[in-house]
């Protein structure tokens, strides 16, 4: 699937006021090129502050749309609101008028305007996209930037471009506007939506619960605390603290950025696919410890993003309760792609391991768990198969991995876990034997060069000296070999690289 470009930054987001009514009167029919260009109509214009992100869009679409305004072929109307305090909402065409904007501004998810609304903050995944968007913009197009000069100073440009450029000048959106109040708004959104790229169960969730907890914090983790502030309304103690957590969520999730075909180890807990709306939303409910509620002050969402938090800290990072997980064991196939199910069955059975006090147990039988669950993952895959659903196959695959720590804390080898396993009523059937892939080309893809490289650098990759599992890059810890406390000394001699779990709890 072609990269899409995030085009959010164009159109600011606000909330509709509940007691507000549309103004019917003294309203345009249509906005023009001039209207765009300057700053007073784009200061009133407005998404719902629940309407999806501006990011449906991948360059062709956007390429072909521009194509189509320079033409003067025919473009829908654009579908407006107008409130009482004058602000201008777009119930439908914000991917349309975003596209222009974007020309016109030379901002395609990485110019000023959206480093500024994403505070900063734009993934590579983003940067790449937009710099793929303006080079064949500017390929097949032409910069606006041109046309424009082209209506001032027609030496240098053909006949056929002076006169396209002056076509251009002439070209409006035309308006359609919707009359009542605040409610009828609301719901003529809901039916254009629907009815065109239709809303699935997620955000159709978000949308009506956003002023919940979980909803607000989902938004604020997407971007790590950067873009539209949905929680601009709670105390600037409270704004901080929300924007912190984010940040830090998103870093443990998505850090380090990586490339396929893969060529390190060092892959961050969560594949890049994963760094959308409806992921994190998902995980934050995972992860909650009750269910979503109107958070009226920001207590609320901050509690639950520092539920998700502590459970990502024990998962990997550098706190001292971190088991540092690898992901290239829990979270990854050997082809390196992401593991949305074996994600989850994981931090369902940290969750399990933590509530039960047997995180001593894990990290005692550790390296053969990671060499087990690694050695079979095409068990797990072939069990989340059957079931055909995360939803389903989240929690058998949790308690798969409860049972083989304890087959493995009860001594028992490899073989008599499988065969456990097998006798067990809870798991769909598997089979002993990975599953044959049909070879159509002599060339190497994305994934058998991912392949090819986890076998070759997964054997030498570094392993905690204390518990024998796999070391990564997100949490390790510097430990004595022979303790301070005993008269060791800071010498690299007497150093290891350990878990944090390990250093500060187990070896003690």
């Amino acid at each position: 699937m072609a990269k899409t470009v995030n085009l959010d930054a164009m159109i600011t987001r606000e909330d509709f006021a509940a007691e507000d009514v549309g103004i019917t009167s003294n309203i345009q029919t249509a906005i023009s090129i001039n209207d765009l260009q300057g700053n007073f109509l784009t200061s009133v214009i407005r998404k719902p502050d629940f309407q999806r992100e501006t990011r449906d869009w991948n360059a062709e679409n956007v390429v072909k749309f521009i194509n189509s305004v320079i033409k003067g072929q025919f473009i829908p109307s654009l579908i407006l609101w107008k409130n009482s305090s004058g602000y201008i909402f777009v119930i439908d065409g914000a991917h349309r008028l975003s596209a222009l904007l974007a020309w016109i501004k030379d901002d395609y998810g990485d110019g000023p305007i959206s480093r500024s609304f994403f505070q900063g903050y734009i993934p590579e995944e983003q940067k790449r996209a937009a710099d793929l968007l303006r080079k064949r913009i500017n390929k097949e197009v032409g910069p606006y930037s041109d046309y424009e000069k082209a209506l001032s100073i027609e030496e240098g440009y053909t006949p056929d471009f002076v006169k396209t450029a002056r076509k251009l000048r002439s070209f409006a959106f035309a308006i359609q506007w919707i009359t009542g109040n605040v409610e009828t708004a609301e719901e003529s959104f809901y039916n254009i939506n629907q009815r065109a790229v239709s809303i699935n169960d997620t955000e159709l969730k978000l949308i009506q619960s956003r002023k919940c907890d979980i909803c607000i914090a989902a938004r604020a983790v997407m971007y790590s605390g950067s873009g539209n502030k949905y929680w601009k309304e709670f105390s600037e103690e409270y704004q901080h603290e929300i924007v912190s957590l984010s940040k830090r969520i998103n870093e443990l999730l998505f850090e380090p950025r990586y490339d396929k075909p893969i060529k390190t180890l060092d892959l961050p807990m969560c594949g890049k696919n994963q760094s959308n709306l409806t992921f994190i939303f998902d995980l934050m409910n995972f992860s909650a410890a009750s269910s979503s509620n109107e958070d009226k002050d920001g207590a609320l969402t901050i509690q639950r993003l520092q539920e998700l938090k502590s459970l990502l800290e024990t998962v990997s990072s550098k706190t001292p309760d971190s088991l540092g997980l690898h992901p290239i064991v829990y979270f990854y196939s050997k082809k390196g792609n992401f593991k949305v199910s074996a994600f989850y069955a994981l931090l369902g059975f940290v969750k399990y391991i933590k509530r039960h006090n047997q995180l001593n147990d894990f990290t005692s039988v550790r390296e053969k768990f990671e060499e087990f669950i690694y050695k079979y993952d095409y068990v797990i895959d072939q069990i989340n198969r059957s079931l055909r659903s995360t939803k389903k196959s989240v929690p058998v695959l949790t308690q798969f991995y409860i049972d083989v720590l304890k087959y493995l804390k009860d001594g028992k080898n490899f073989d008599e876990v499988i065969s456990g396993l097998t006798k067990s009523n809870i798991y769909p059937k598997f089979f002993l034997e990975q599953d044959k892939e049909f070879i159509e080309t002599e060339s190497f893809n994305s994934n058998r060069k991912s392949e090819v490289f986890i076998k070759q650098a997964f054997p030498g990759a570094m392993k905690c000296p204390i518990c024998g599992g796999l070391l990564h890059v997100n949490s390790i810890s510097i430990d004595h070999i022979f303790r301070k406390q005993d008269g060791g000394q800071s010498d690299a001699s007497n150093g290891q690289a350990t878990h944090f779990y390990c250093n500060t709890t187990y070896k003690n």
